[in-house]
């Protein structure tokens, strides 16, 4: 459920990548830029200079296989000159270490280019050398990396479980449910909150089950099991369907691939009644 590839070394100094050896995780949107090739490639620093960015446009976040890793986000609108493949980072899942690495690099990119200037006075913000920060050098002003909690939680009946469908044009994945953590709130009684506002349903039971970074931007999904304790389904706006399955009802629908958190708490429903 998160990463474990000991080849990845985290890294915070500032370096550039003028004349160093390594690669470049190039971001637009949700997606990385990547070579043809199987498993793709990515981008040697020495491509840097054929691309449409300064220097200053990329931060070094570590190394990975004794190679420095260089990331960025490309501004909305430039072209690349660089012949290209774009390709979504969650698709990644097969090459799991790339996965893990290229998702840390996209939620660093992402802050980085939405946390260019100071959110008190609107100075440029500048890369702290010691540590993961961006630091403001007219008011002082420090920042550090934005991580937004979010619950995900199997809810039980039995030996039935309860999937939902999301309203979003496209997505036909049952899953269990989720939500964002609200200020004030601990997880147990976001667990409660977000199982009844979706649902309408009662949980009793709450267990911690497992944390998996989801860098979509940037989330942090906190896992819990928690056994159905009242109530009747009843729909809001989120959920487009709603139901409760037995392990054999699960491949009447599609559900959360592998490496994802929701398709471990399924996998443990599984496991238990099997």
């Amino acid at each position: 459920m998160h990463p474990t590839d000991s080849h990845f070394i985290p890294g915070y100094q500032t370096r550039s990548l003028e004349n160093a050896q390594g690669v470049v995780f190039l971001y637009h949107k949700q997606q990385i830029a990547l070579l043809s090739s199987d498993p793709p490639r990515l981008l040697e620093v020495t491509l840097w200079e054929q691309l449409p960015m300064q220097p200053s446009d990329f931060f070094y976040f570590g190394e990975w296989q004794g190679q420095a890793c260089f990331a960025a986000h490309l501004p909305h609108g430039v072209e690349l000159e660089v012949e290209v493949e774009w390709h979504r980072v969650r698709a990644l899942y097969s090459y799991q270490d790339l996965f893990w690495i290229a998702g840390r690099g996209h939620h660093l990119a992402h802050w980085h280019y939405t946390h260019k200037f100071c959110g008190r006075c609107g100075t440029p913000s500048q890369i702290v050398e010691s540590e993961l920060a961006r630091k403001c050098p007219n008011c002082g002003l420090t920042v550090y990396p934005r991580i937004s909690p979010a619950v995900i939680m199997s809810v039980v009946k039995g030996n039935q479980i309860l999937l939902g469908k999301i309203v979003r044009p496209g997505i036909q994945i049952y899953s269990v449910l989720a939500g964002f953590v609200e200020p004030g709130e601990s997880l147990e009684a976001c667990v409660a909150r977000e199982v009844h506002e979706e649902t309408g349903l009662h949980v009793k039971n709450i267990r911690y089950f497992g944390s998996q970074p989801w860098p979509f931007p940037d989330q942090l999904m906190v896992g819990f099991t928690a056994e159905y304790a009242g109530g009747e389904i009843v729909l809001d706006d989120e959920l487009e369907d709603a139901g409760w399955y037995t392990v054999d009802e699960l491949s009447s629908v599609a559900i959360p691939p592998k490496p994802s958190i929701a398709r471990a708490l399924l996998d443990e429903f599984v496991a238990q009644n099997s």
